[in-house]
């Protein structure tokens, strides 16, 4: 399989190259002109680059007469630098001249620029990013302008002009700015964005169950019994058979959002909205989201700009998706016996404890309230002398209220959770530009880019909890302000033609109220690189620093105080306490790095190669002393290695792309603060995920069968599998590499695009095989019941080989309790997935108007040997606990169509 798959990239790769090759010389262009200034003398030594797809290509001067010539590839762009001025020009289409008057001095008046310039078109401003005043003019030198884009600090802002022929150009003696005025002029004064989109959804992936066997033991079909071990339903006169996964429902989603911007005076005004109407698959589930913003942004570049900006979020959730309550009605559907008679919701019609699921959902008290709301100002100056300058202010506010518990506890005795968060944000920049300022000075610098800026940050956090049950209540309110200070040096210089050294360094200082000890964090990084031609080496380090969270939603680590035969009875009322003298997590990341980007007439091809190491001390967990407490419990190693492959190319009209991105990641605990040999942080008592030295991060541990020397299952006299009901490692849950795939090819107005994923390796418990089996309802009990002679694989306890036959019945899958041996319910999590396939049609595209239309799957296909849910789920929903499955929330199946329409 390797062998193949490598084969069909080769091929692709060589089949790709052969039609570069054909097409490259045939389409180069040869861009020639004359630089003149405004008298129309030549231009001499002006400074010219070359870039395709952001790579830089070529650099050199115009000659004494002002002449150049340059083959180029379409799509390339060439930047002239002139003094303090900068342009490009972008070449999309065959010619062979391309003449500008691009230089006008500061005693000019007016001026007509020449009209001469083929098919290239004015995109973007470079170094001094002048986009200066609007009014019926645009201040950018002159080509016909598809649409304009200037650069701040390495971002982007897109401003529509469309269409504008240039007519004269201007100096502004006042403001000191080159004007240029269109005959033909035409502003976005507004756009509208409408996107609509409607889905189904169905479970994925669900646990094969038996429909054979009635309620009941020893073949005896009994009502009352909460087992299905009872006599086949065949024979049974008035036997209803009921399939429990008929329980769920076909959801459905509903989204919706709007866009609507306008320009006046300068200022950008922008509202948008969007709504979520999602109807769960369980009966009576639905969710709704209401989301509000509103932007002002202010376009006056050269002195200072003031933007404002707001949101409001409302969320409403019935039943949610999350928590134990939902787990335990997953757990009434799968242990429902076949023939079960639901002529009414009360629990008369089998045995209490397997819980009627339309019971739990009609009685159900489940819900979730989320508010969010804030806003932020920013003020900041931009290319004032080289020296910028940014702040930001901003505030939000979370209100969130839930309430859950155990299905049929009186409404009384619910849990009831409020929380409330208030944030508020400081962040203030002073940037030099040293290069762009000595560039206005002198031609000297141009090989060369100096950066400097240095950043204070200010964060105040402020936490509540308020938890009330029948039990106890709790108030638990936190709060926190931290400072961090950031000076920041980027350099970037050219030596021996198309060869760029890259430095970076940083320093950050941090210090937190909530800190015991050490009051201030200083933190280094720095980045070195060499960039030749089309290949760039580099290397990164930096530190981190993290102080644990002091607002906790998820209480995943609540589990831990049940064994998993007590699952029914789980409640998350427990929040941690604090250590005292916590130290923050501190992590040292080392990164190596390899790219290479090769861009050809219709090809590109580009390759990413990175591995990173980083080690971290006082890592920050949830530990069962008298009470759960946040401690520094644990040092790990992170390692990843990251491939990434793109390649693109286009035949005529078309367009073709292809993503492999390559994962290997691993974990281990070098050190554990204690003189416990292990730390366990999720899942149950008898089952759960683990720190342990030596050992992956989430390292299973559980019960297993007792083996001898050579690891053979030692069987007992009556035929069956001893249990060391020792604890210890049973699975890995880290997977062993992951390669995905993105890919779509676009043909005029059509688009396809496919998302593929292969995870080799990762281990998970299936605890609900094991559960399933118990009650009789699991397909794998109703396959094995007819065989009256297994023998199990083992040696006996005198270490002779096992020859005892047993009956595999309901005795055998209950005598290792409710939830089995631990050892037994460990599958490879090994998956192909088809995550997400769409296909999208644009029906219509009039200047700025546009209609497209899509549809679309995600999780379309899914093959794996893990035979529960989806193994992509994690207990309660909660990701922290993945690699554990204990009647897991059903991943969803979705099929869906949207609309988009611009203008």
């Amino acid at each position: 399989m390797k062998k193949t798959l490598l084969l069909i990239f080769l091929v692709f790769l060589f089949t790709s190259k052969i039609v570069t090759a054909q097409n490259q010389e045939a389409n180069t262009i040869t861009v020639e002109g004359y630089l003149t200034d405004y008298r129309g003398n030549p231009a001499e030594n002006v400074w010219i680059y070359v870039y395709y797809n952001n790579q830089h290509k070529e650099s050199f001067n115009t000659k004494s007469n002002g002449h150049y010539k340059v083959n180029v590839q379409p799509g390339s762009i060439i930047y002239y630098y002139w003094n303090s001025i900068c342009y490009s020009v972008t070449i999309n289409s065959p010619v062979t001249k391309v003449t500008v008057t691009p230089y006008l001095d500061k005693n000019t008046e007016k001026t007509t620029p020449e009209k001469n310039i083929g098919h290239a078109e004015m995109t973007n401003i470079g170094y001094d990013s002048k986009i200066q005043k609007i009014n019926n003019t645009i201040s950018i030198w002159g080509l016909p302008i598809d649409a304009v884009e200037y650069y701040n600090n390495g971002h982007s802002s897109n401003y529509n002009y469309f269409n504008s022929n240039i007519n004269n150009i201007y100096f502004d003696k006042k403001s000191k700015e080159y004007l240029i005025e269109t005959d033909r002029f035409y502003l976005k004064k507004f756009s509208i964005d409408y996107n609509s989109s409607f889905a189904v959804n169905l479970p994925n992936k669900l646990p094969v169950l038996q429909k054979t066997y009635s309620q009941g033991i020893n073949s005896v079909y009994d009502i009352s019994s909460k087992y299905s071990f009872g006599s086949n339903v065949n024979t049974l006169s008035a036997s209803e058979i009921y399939n429990p996964y008929d329980f769920f429902d076909t959801g459905y989603s509903l989204k919706n959002s709007f866009r609507f911007s306008t320009k006046l005076a300068n200022r950008d005004f922008i509202f948008s909205y969007k709504n979520d109407y999602i109807f769960g698959i369980v009966p009576n589930t639905n969710k709704s989201n209401n989301n509000y913003n509103f932007a002002i942004n202010n376009n006056n570049v050269r002195i200072g700009i003031i933007d404002f900006s707001s949101f409001l979020s409302d969320n409403r959730i019935i039943f949610p998706e999350n928590g134990a309550n939902y787990s335990r009605l997953v757990q009434s559907v799968m242990t429902t016996p076949v023939n079960f008679n639901n002529n009414n919701t009360n629990y008369s019609a089998y045995y209490p404890d397997a819980k009627n699921p339309y019971k739990i959902v009609n009685d159900s008290y489940d819900y979730n309230k989320y508010r969010q709301f804030g806003g932020s100002l920013k003020f900041y100056t931009r290319d004032y002398s080289g020296l910028d300058m940014y702040n930001l202010f901003a505030f939000d506010r979370t209100i969130d209220e839930k309430n859950s518990g155990y299905s049929n506890y009186p409404i009384d005795e619910y849990l009831k959770r409020e929380s409330s968060q208030n944030h508020f944000f400081f962040n203030t920049s002073l940037s030099f530009h040293a290069s762009s300022y000595y560039r206005k000075r002198t031609s000297r610098y141009r090989d060369t880019q100096l950066n400097s800026k240095l950043t204070y940050v200010f964060n105040y956090n402020d936490s509540k909890n308020n938890l009330n049950s029948y039990i106890n209540s709790w108030n638990i309110e936190n709060k926190r302000n931290t400072n961090e200070l950031i000076f920041n040096n980027e350099f970037n210089y050219e030596f021996l033609k198309k060869t760029f050294l890259m430095l970076e360094t940083n320093a950050s200082t941090y210090s937190s109220n909530t800190l015991n000890s050490q009051k201030i964090y200083f933190s280094p990084s720095g980045l070195i690189g060499l960039n030749y031609r089309i290949f760039t080496l580099y290397t990164r380090y930096s530190e981190i620093v993290t102080e644990y969270p002091i607002h906790i939603q998820n209480l995943y680590f609540n589990t831990l105080l049940y064994n998993s035969s007590n699952f029914d009875s789980f409640k998350e009322i427990y929040y941690p306490t604090i250590s005292e003298n916590i130290l923050p997590e501190t992590a040292k990341r080392l990164d190596f790095g390899f790219k290479t980007d090769y861009y050809g007439n219709r090809y590109d091809l580009n390759l990413n190669v990175n591995y990173k190491i980083s080690k971290h001390k006082n890592s920050i967990f949830p530990v069962l002393e008298s009470n759960f407490i946040l401690k520094n419990v644990a040092d790990y190693t992170e390692q990843n290695l990251e491939i990434k492959v793109s390649n693109e190319f286009s035949i005529k009209s078309s367009k073709f792309y292809i993503d492999l991105i390559f994962n290997k990641p691993r974990t281990e605990v070098t050190q554990i603060y204690s003189n416990i040999d292990r730390i366990p942080y999720a899942g149950f008592s008898d089952i759960s995920l683990n720190l342990i030295e030596g050992q992956a991060i989430g390292a299973i541990v559980g019960s297993s069968f007792l083996k001898d020397s050579e690891g053979n299952k030692i069987i007992s006299s009556y035929g069956f599998p001893l249990v060391d009901y020792q604890m210890s490692v049973i699975g890995d849950p880290t997977p062993d590499w992951i390669l995905n795939l993105n890919s779509g090819i676009t043909i005029r107005n059509l688009s396809l695009n496919v998302n593929l994923e292969y995870k080799k390796g990762g281990d998970v418990w299936n605890g609900t095989k094991n559960v399933q089996n118990y009650y009789g309802t699991s397909q794998e009990s109703a396959d094995l019941r007819d065989q009256t002679e297994y023998v199990f694989e083992g040696v006996t306890q005198n270490s002779e080989i096992n020859t005892k036959p047993v009956i595999v019945d309901q005795y055998f899958w209950q005598m290792y309790g409710y939830s089995g041996v631990a050892e037994a319910a460990i599958e490879d999590a090994t998956w192909f997935r088809l995550k997400e396939i769409s296909l999208k049609y644009k029906i219509t595209k009039i200047r700025n108007f546009e209609v497209s239309l899509s549809v679309w799957a995600q999780n379309l296909l899914l093959f794996t040997p893990y035979s529960g849910v989806d193994p992509q789920t994690a207990l309660f929903g909660y990701q922290t606990t993945q690699a554990i499955d204990l009647f897991n929330i059903p991943a969803l199946k979705s099929y869906g169509t949207s609309l988009s329409i611009r203008f």
